[in-house]
C-alpha cells in the first residue's frame, strides 16, 4: 500500500457525504498506526458537526486507546484546519494524539494547518491525489467565491427512462439530505403538473424542504392546490430559462439541484456543473453506459446501495 491509496480512501468517504456538508467542504480522513493499521476512516458529515480528523482520532481512541496514536499517520483530503470555527481546530488534536506524519491532497489557503505542525516537528506531505481531491471540493471553492454549483439530478430505470418510481428508501433518504441542504432546487412546471410531487425534504433529519423556482409559461396562480405548497419554504415562479443567472442571483442562491428529466437536461445543459445521476443495479450501469441518449459523461465518484448505483458526473 503506498500513500495514493490511502489518500484514494480518504476522498472516497468524503465523496459519499458530498452536498451534505455545505457550506463546508466534502473532506475524508484515513488514520493509521505506526504499524501501517488502518485505525479508522471518517468523513465530515455536517456543517457544525467536527471535521473529519477529529471523528477519525476520536473513534481510533474509542475503539484502541490512546497509545495506539502515538506515531501514527494521518491522511486527509484537505489540510488540516488551524483555526477556531464552530468547532475546535483539527490541528490541535493531531498535536495532542502525537501523530508524527499528516499527508494531505490539498491546500486551504484560509488555514495554517502545515505551518503549526511543522512548528511541532510533525512530518507534512502535500500534494498527494491533487487533482482528485481538487475536484472533490470544487463546490465548495465556487461557493467560497460567492459562485452558485448548479448540480442536475436524473433517476433512471435500468432501461433508461426516467418515469415513474425508479429511487429505492437509501437513495431517497441521501437525496432527502441534499434537497434539505439546498439554497434552491429547480424545476420545470411539466414536472410539476406531471407528478404533483411534494418535492419535501421528509426523510433527511432536518425536514427542511427547499425553497423552490418553478419555470412556467402559465399563471402562477395555477399551481396553488399543488403539493408543494404544503410544505413551509419559499417558491417563486419565473417564465424564461433564459433568465436562470439573473433569477438566482437575486434569491442569492449558491447551493442548487435542478431535478427532470431528459427535456429538463437539455433546457438546462448548458447551466449544469454536474449531474447526479441513480439507476437500478444491473451489470452494465455503474458508469451509466447503458443510456439511451447522445449524452456524454465523465464519472467523479459512483457507488452503489442495496439496489441502485448512483454517481456523481460531469459533461465530458
Amino acid at each position: 500500500m503506498n500513500d495514493e491509496f490511502y489518500m484514494s480512501l480518504a476522498i472516497n468517504a468524503a465523496w459519499k457525504e458530498q452536498f451534505l456538508t455545505y457550506p463546508n467542504p466534502a473532506v475524508g480522513c484515513v488514520l493509521l498506526n505506526k504499524y501501517g493499521k488502518i485505525l479508522s476512516i471518517q468523513a465530515h458529515k455536517s456543517a457544525g458537526s467536527f471535521h473529519a480528523e477529529r471523528l477519525a482520532i476520536n473513534q481510533a481512541y474509542e475503539k484502541y486507546g490512546k497509545d495506539e496514536l502515538k506515531d501514527a499517520s494521518i491522511y486527509v483530503s484537505l489540510e488540516p484546519c488551524s483555526k477556531f470555527g464552530k468547532t475546535p481546530p483539527c490541528v490541535d488534536i493531531i498535536l495532542e494524539a502525537k501523530i508524527k506524519n499528516v499527508f494531505y491532497a490539498c491546500s486551504d489557503e484560509s488555514q495554517e494547518g502545515k505551518k503549526k505542525l511543522q512548528a511541532n516537528n510533525v512530518n507534512v506531505k502535500e500534494g498527494i491525489l491533487k487533482e482528485e481531491a481538487a475536484k472533490l471540493i470544487a463546490p465548495f471553492k465556487a461557493w467560497s467565491n460567492n459562485k452558485s454549483f448548479v448540480l442536475f439530478k436524473m433517476a433512471l430505470a435500468l432501461n433508461g427512462s426516467n418515469q415513474g418510481k425508479i429511487s429505492d428508501e437509501d437513495c431517497v433518504r441521501y437525496y432527502h439530505e441534499m434537497r434539505s441542504k439546498l439554497d434552491l432546487l429547480v424545476l420545470c412546471a411539466n414536472t410539476i403538473r406531471c407528478d404533483n410531487p411534494l418535492l419535501d425534504a421528509r426523510f433527511s433529519s432536518s425536514k427542511k424542504a427547499p425553497n423552490l423556482l418553478i419555470y412556467s409559461k402559465k399563471d402562477c396562480s395555477i399551481y396553488k392546490d399543488y403539493n408543494f405548497y404544503k410544505a413551509k419554504r419559499e417558491v417563486y415562479f419565473s417564465n424564461n430559462i433564459d433568465n436562470f443567472y439573473d433569477d438566482i442571483k437575486k434569491l442569492n442562491a449558491k447551493n442548487i439541484m435542478i431535478e427532470g428529466g431528459f427535456n429538463a437536461f437539455e433546457l438546462f445543459k448548458d447551466k449544469i456543473d454536474w449531474l447526479f445521476l441513480q439507476q437500478g443495479l444491473s451489470a452494465n450501469t455503474n458508469d451509466f453506459t447503458s443510456l439511451k441518449t447522445d449524452i456524454q459523461l465523465k464519472r467523479l465518484f459512483s457507488s452503489s446501495t442495496l439496489n441502485m448505483n448512483y454517481g456523481f458526473y460531469e459533461l465530458a
